[in-house]
């Protein structure tokens, strides 16, 4: 449980791992996915109901101290047009909450993949859930079944952009070109400067270790060459699940450079 928290804005988030995605059936091979087949936890922990419950009574201690919640892997209900948030969600956010999910057109695509691929029409996405006297001012453009950026304002205060992400699990290419968007997405709505008032949070698929992507996002490399060389040569061989070619290295030096010069423009 979280203890009560106070400041200006209290940022929380939580990926619930949807129940769609707990050992699904791959229709393609008839097989349990291998990433989501939890082969180390009892049935009965992941059982949906018990796990709805467990869920339920978190975001309640959540909705009791943070200002805004990121979730991840929300499963939502209805169809087409119609899907909403789950009403179990609704109920333990409580009043005054207001949750901001991806476009109708995007969970409804995500739901036709995931009847293709699992044999269940179900939309699986992030979104922001904003209460506790705060309000959405806006919504970003790009939002998608990953990541949902909204503008958040309380009174007169000046507005702070808030992403929810779920970045990409097996490309840091494709994660830093995700925090990226963003950044950019929020910079379009707030104006230009270096003073954008931007907290991402989520599922970030990686740790932001020194000598990754992601990492030089964040914070400076070593000024040691030969450290800073040791470091790039770990991170990508996690990146790549093996050991890196020269090639390998040259291609995650220029990805390091993007994320950094990129970032650096667009931030202090």
């Amino acid at each position: 449980p979280l203890e009560r928290l106070d400041g200006d804005l209290v940022v929380a988030s939580y990926n619930l791992l949807a129940p769609l995605f707990v050992r699904p059936i791959d229709k393609r091979t008839g097989a349990v996915q291998p990433f989501a087949a939890f082969a180390w936890v009892p049935d009965d922990v992941l059982a949906w109901p018990a796990r709805r419950d467990a869920l339920a009574a978190q975001v309640r201690r959540i909705a009791a101290t943070a200002d805004v919640l990121c979730l991840q892997e929300v499963e939502f209900e209805g169809a087409g047009d119609d899907r909403a948030p789950p009403a179990w969600l609704v109920d333990a956010l409580g009043a005054g909450w207001t949750v901001t999910p991806p476009p109708p057109r995007d969970l409804e695509r995500h739901a036709q993949r995931n009847e293709r691929v699992l044999g269940r029409a179900t939309a699986v996405a992030a979104c922001v859930c904003v209460g506790r006297g705060w309000r959405v001012a806006w919504t970003g453009e790009g939002n998608a079944t990953q990541r949902v950026l909204v503008g958040v304002a309380k009174g007169d205060g000046a507005e702070v952009a808030v992403a929810s992400a779920h970045l990409d699990a097996g490309s840091e290419e494709k994660r830093v070109g995700m925090v990226l968007g963003i950044m950019d997405a929020a910079r379009s709505k707030l104006g230009g400067g270096r003073n954008l008032r931007l907290v991402i949070a989520g599922d970030l698929n990686a740790e932001l270790d020194a000598g990754s992507a992601l990492g030089a996002m964040v914070g400076d490399e070593s000024a040691d060459g030969a450290a800073r060389a040791a470091a790039r040569r770990r991170a990508c061989a996690v990146a790549l699940r093996g050991e890196p070619s020269d090639d390998d290295l040259g291609a995650w030096a220029e990805l390091l450079d993007k994320a950094r010069t990129r970032t650096t423009a667009a931030l202090r």
